[in-house]
This record gives structure tokens, sequence and C-alpha cells, in this order.
């Protein structure tokens, strides 16, 4: 009688087993840091861009009887595209060409710094970068509101247009 009983219950667990063995698995990885860096910039900043080019989320798979179901998938960040519209006033005097073209690689570079995972785009930036470059006066266009991304979510500038005027 026990062996039965003993025999039954091996049975029901390796069941249960094999059940969740078949049951889909999906990863969430947060890397964290935690050793120190080395100083190798000497204090300059460094932009590393990464592309995920797979054509698909999946990563791989564990292996297993059934490969519809033993497919590992990350999910990737939602995209909250934006474009940088403004209208830079300048007093007479200086090119406005050498000014539009200033401006302009400062909103890109401001962009792209902001392009990460939780990143925020904030007009007082903007406006600051268009300062930066010689305006007197400012009218920023697009965007309004300040951009808040959240851990999964990243912002990402479609374009970058610089209208000079002169006052």
């Amino acid at each position: 009688m026990l062996q039965r009983l003993l025999f039954g219950l091996i049975t029901v667990t390796s069941l249960t087993l094999v059940g969740c063995a078949n049951s889909p698995q999906q990863l969430s990885p947060e890397p964290k840091l935690t050793t120190q860096l080395a100083a190798v910039g000497h204090g300059q900043q460094v932009v590393v861009r990464v592309v995920d080019g797979r054509p698909s989320p999946t990563l791989g798979t564990r292996g297993g009887l059934y490969p519809e179901t033993s497919a590992i998938t990350v999910q990737g960040a939602q995209i909250q595209r934006y474009k940088i519209r403004v209208v830079a006033k300048i007093n007479a005097g200086p090119d406005s060409g050498l000014t539009q073209v200033a401006a302009q690689q400062l909103l890109q570079t401001y962009a792209e710094s902001c392009h990460r995972l939780e990143g925020r785009v904030d007009p007082s930036w903007i406006d600051y970068a268009i300062h930066s470059a010689g305006a007197a006066q400012l009218q920023i266009l697009e965007p309004l509101e300040p951009i808040i991304s959240t851990a999964f979510q990243a912002p990402y500038c479609t374009g970058v247009e610089v209208e000079v005027r002169t006052l």
C-alpha cells in the first residue's frame, strides 16, 4: 500500500513539473553595475549607441520538447517620437547661417543625450541650447511640455528644425 502511495505521489509530482516546462517564459533583465569604473574618459562625455537589430524579441530558447513554448523573449523599449522646432531671434549683425548651424548642432546633441530609457526632454534645456548658440529671443514650437519616459520608454527625436530671424 505504501509503495502505491509513493508511486502515485511521484507520478503527480512528475506531471506537475512537466506541465511547468510547457509554459512560456519571459525575461525582464535589469542589469546593475556593482563594481567601480576606472576614470578612462578624464571627465569627457562618451556617447554609446546600441542598436538591437534582431528581427524578433526572442533571445533564444531554453531547449525542451516543445519549441513553441521554449522561447526566451525580452520586451523592447517603447519609443516616444518627438520633434524639436524653434524660432530663434538674433540681434542684427552676426551671420544667421552660423547661428542656425550652431543651434541645430546643440539641439541634436541634446536630443541624442535624451535618447535612453527613462529619458527626459525638457523645453528649458532647449531654451538654454538656443541661447548658447547666440539667440536673443526664442519661441519653442515643439515640444511645448516636458517629455518624461518610464523605465520601459525612450524619447527619440525625429528631427530638429531651427528658423532664425533678425530682431
